[in-house]
C-alpha cells in the first residue's frame, strides 16, 4: 500500500521516536536504513524526524508508509518492561499507544513487523494481490521469506502470513478465470471455488 504519511502521524511519531532514541546519530542511522530519502535535515531530534517524514511524502518514488513502518518497527514491536520493576507506568506503552491512536485517526493501523495498513485490512493479502497482478514475483518471494522468517519467534504471525499468501493466490486465480467469488473470502470457501 502506498500513500502519504498524515501530518498527525508525523507529529506523533516524530515526538515519540525522537524522545526514545534521543541521539542524532541513532536517528540518522535509523532513517537511512529505513529508506528515507536525502541527507539528514537540520534541527533538534524531533524536528529532524518530522522533516524527514515530511520529505518522504514529497518523493513519488518513495513508499512513505513503507518507510514509516520500518522506522517505527523496532519501537512498536518491543514489549514494555514489566511494571514489577518500575514505580511509574512504562513510557514505551504510552508512546506505542500514542502512535497507534494517531494512525487510527487516519484509518491506518500498525501490524507486527513494520506493516502500516488501512484499518481492517490484512497487511499481506492486498500487496500480494497487487504483486500477482503486476507479475512482480520477486516481491512475492520476499513475502514467503517474511512468513518463514518469524516461525520460531512469532508462529501466529507466520501462520497468518501464510494464510494471506494462499488467500491472495486463490483470489487472483478466481479473478483471472472469471469464476464466481464466494461470500466469505477466507481459505476454505476460496479453495472450494
Amino acid at each position: 500500500m502506498s500513500g502519504n504519511i498524515p501530518n498527525s502521524v508525523i507529529g506523533a511519531v516524530a515526538s515519540v521516536i525522537a524522545s526514545y532514541y534521543y541521539s542524532h546519530s541513532k536517528l540518522e542511522t535509523l532513517f537511512m536504513e529505513s529508506g528515507a530519502p536525502g541527507d539528514a535535515p537540520e534541527g533538534n531530534c524531533e524536528r529532524k524526524c518530522s522533516d524527514w517524514l515530511k520529505r518522504c511524502n514529497n518523493y513519488p518514488e518513495v513508499d512513505a508508509l513503507d518507510v514509516l513502518g520500518r522506522i517505527i518497527q523496532g519501537y512498536m514491536d518491543q514489549e514494555a518492561p514489566s511494571s514489577l520493576f518500575y514505580d511509574s507506568p512504562p513510557r514505551i506503552e504510552e508512546g506505542q499507544a500514542r502512535i497507534k491512536a494517531a494512525l487510527a485517526q487516519n484509518q491506518l493501523s500498525y501490524r507486527l513487523n513494520g506493516y502500516i495498513t488501512q484499518a481492517g485490512s490484512t497487511p499481506i493479502s492486498k500487496t500480494l494481490e497487487d504483486y500477482l497482478k503486476s507479475g512482480n514475483f520477486s516481491s512475492i518471494e520476499k513475502e514467503f521469506e517474511r512468513a518463514v522468517e518469524h516461525i520460531q519467534t512469532d508462529p501466529y504471525s507466520s501462520v497468518t502470513a501464510a494464510c494471506s499468501i494462499i488467500e491472495s493466490a486463490l483470489k487472483f486465480y478466481i479473478e483471472r478465470f472469471s469464476l464466481a467469488a464466494p461470500n466469505k473470502l477466507n481459505v476454505m470457501p476460496l479453495w472450494a471455488v
